[in-house]
């Protein structure tokens, strides 16, 4: 798999309040994801899920009840997408940086 350790997130709630996560790890390869980030000092989420199309993932957190689903073109460095959690919902982004 391939590992950005220094990648960037930023995600919008959907009355479209951006929040900037910062830095988060991003972990590809095998038909697989894994993105990891901080929400709270300490307090680590993990996504990860399967590719069901070319650069399509659908992505469940591994503690709790959040979704979502990310989009990459081949090669690229940024993934876009939809999530769901806890009754919120919104749009992310991650750009892909080693």
């Amino acid at each position: 798999m391939k590992f950005w350790p220094n990648s960037e997130m930023k995600t919008f709630f959907g009355d479209k309040t951006p929040v900037d996560i910062g830095k988060c790890q991003v972990r590809l390869g095998d038909h697989r994801i894994e993105v990891i980030y901080e929400y709270d000092p300490g307090e680590e989420e993990v996504y990860e899920g399967e590719e069901i199309g070319e650069g399509h993932f659908e992505l469940k957190a591994r503690i709790g009840n959040g979704k979502g689903n990310l989009h990459r073109f081949s090669n690229g460095k940024i993934l876009d997408g939809w999530w769901l959690e806890d009754g919120d919902e919104g749009m992310w982004r991650i750009t892909l940086i080693e």
